[in-house]
């Protein structure tokens, strides 16, 4: 039994670097990964070493080890292996890259320590998900947003229609956890458990509580704040001239006042210690 778990848990693994390799080097990813898409054109034959790939901080979290790496390739139907072993490509050859803000939306108060895994769960009952981008900060934690990219702009369309009205519907995060329980293994621990049900109660609670809007709508919002995020900074440097200015005229004894058509003017004042009392001239 303890030797069937091992076998379950190491082709999970294996699944799952597949499913991985298989994400950096599909359409959805390459269409906002410049350094991957890149290393790909300029290669002759397509062909990327699979120790770059070691780099990535997903991979890394799942192996270190460039022979599990390569066995795991080896199953991909979308990928594959060098003669040699060390390299990996596409079996199809780039699509080019086009506008997708059509079929993105901005999603809004996501918590903290989200997961990409809660948002695919939320969102993917209303078409299939290709990308999520959830910026974190530094120390790992999100930044409160994140962009969904689906399949197609219609996805989006039904995601923007019907999430506000309803939230997540129970029937489809009944299917959703069906799934989950069917992919537990008998060799499961209560602890893995009880993080599964934790994570799976975190997706239907933040459900409640996410604002989404198109990106085209995201992006009109940005640029308006940040018209008047300028005018504000403009008027805040006038601001601070104006106060010195006035601050600078105070230290220098210098006054301003309206003086009338045709007066005289006299300047009368201290320079250096010496009294200086002089007619400047009419006005």
């Amino acid at each position: 039994s303890l030797l069937l778990s091992c076998m379950d848990s190491e082709e999970n693994r294996l699944e799952a670097i597949c499913k991985q390799m298989e994400f950096y080097l599909g359409d959805p990813n390459l269409r906002h990964d410049r350094f991957t898409r890149s290393e790909i054109e300029k290669s002759d034959d397509g062909y990327v070493p699979l120790s770059l790939f070691l780099k990535f901080n997903k991979l890394r979290n799942l192996t270190t080890e460039l022979e599990i790496v390569r066995k795991a390739v080896a199953e991909s139907r979308s990928l594959e292996l060098s003669e040699c072993g060390s390299k990996v490509r596409r079996n199809s050859p780039l699509e080019p890259i086009y506008d997708t803000d059509a079929q993105t939306i901005y999603v809004d108060n996501v918590s903290s320590d989200a997961t990409h895994s809660q948002l695919e769960t939320i969102f993917s009952q209303y078409g299939n998900v290709d990308y999520i981008s959830l910026p974190r900060h530094p120390s790992g934690r999100a930044k409160g947003f994140a962009f969904v990219e689906f399949e197609t702009a219609g996805a989006a369309t039904k995601a923007l229609e019907e999430f506000g009205k309803r939230g997540e519907p129970k029937e489809i995060d009944a299917k959703t956890r069906k799934r989950k329980r069917r992919d537990e293994t008998e060799g499961d621990s209560s602890a893995k458990k009880s993080k599964v049900e934790n994570e799976r109660g975190e997706s239907d609670s933040m459900a409640g509580v996410l604002k989404i809007m198109s990106k085209k709508q995201w992006a009109y919002f940005k640029s308006l704040y940040k018209s008047m995020q300028r005018k504000k900074m403009k008027e805040l440097k006038e601001s601070v001239r104006e106060k010195r200015r006035k601050g600078k005229e105070e230290e220098e004894g210098v006054k301003s006042t309206t003086v009338a058509p045709g007066s005289v003017v006299r300047f009368e004042g201290n320079f250096e210690g010496v009294s200086l009392l002089s007619e400047i001239g009419r006005a």
